[in-house]
Formats: C-alpha cells, sequence, structure tokens
C-alpha cells in the first residue's frame, strides 16, 4: 500500500507543478490537511473558478483516451481537439460522457482565451 500512496503522491505533485506551469493556483491536499475526509487532490483555481481535482495515474494508463485525442489533434487543423467519451455496457448504462483534452488547450478554455 505504501508504494501505491507513494506513486499517488508524487502523480498528484507532478500535476499539481503542471497546473501551477500553467498560470493555475494549484495546493495539493494531503489526508493529514483533509483530516482523513474525502477531499480532492489538489484544489486548484483559474479565471476566478475553483476546481477540485482528482488525479489517476494508473500504470495502464488511458491509452484509448490518449489514442482518441491524438485522432482528433490530426483532425482539427486549427481548432481545438477534443473527445467526448462515454462506457456502453449494460452494466454501466447512464454514465455520463466525459470531455477530453489537453492540459493546454483545458487552460485556454477556462480562462476565456
Amino acid at each position: 500500500m505504501a508504494d501505491s500512496q507513494s506513486k499517488g503522491k508524487r502523480g498528484e505533485l507532478d500535476c499539481e507543478r503542471a497546473l501551477v506551469a500553467k498560470g493555475w493556483i494549484a495546493k495539493r491536499t494531503s489526508l493529514a490537511q483533509a483530516g482523513g475526509h474525502s477531499e480532492a487532490d489538489i484544489h486548484a483555481i483559474l479565471g476566478g473558478r475553483e476546481f477540485a481535482v482528482e488525479v489517476k495515474t494508473p500504470a495502464r494508463g488511458y491509452s484509448p483516451a490518449y489514442d482518441a485525442l491524438e485522432q482528433a489533434q490530426k483532425a482539427a487543423e486549427n481548432r481545438v481537439p477534443l473527445v467526448l467519451a462515454r462506457q456502453t455496457s449494460s452494466k454501466d448504462k447512464g454514465r455520463r460522457w466525459l470531455v477530453v483534452l489537453d492540459l493546454e488547450h483545458f487552460t485556454e478554455i477556462a480562462r476565456g482565451d
């Protein structure tokens, strides 16, 4: 479990640095700060909007999402590449659509650029 926690912490710190590098105000929330309660991994602010950020860095990754985003980027030309994804198995019926786009484009949209 300790290795998993260490990997999660590394991912959260890496994400925090990436957000700050793009101009976000971002602060990782440790379990101690959360008082054992369920909190977002990172509290972030951009353009006056607050975000509760959950960081996921699975070993297997999100290959289908990356592949789909790459496909959208090739087709985008001067448009913003965007992927909408949803599971379709019968047990996942009613799941909401998820949006996939890279941090740079999301930052521009959130900022209103």
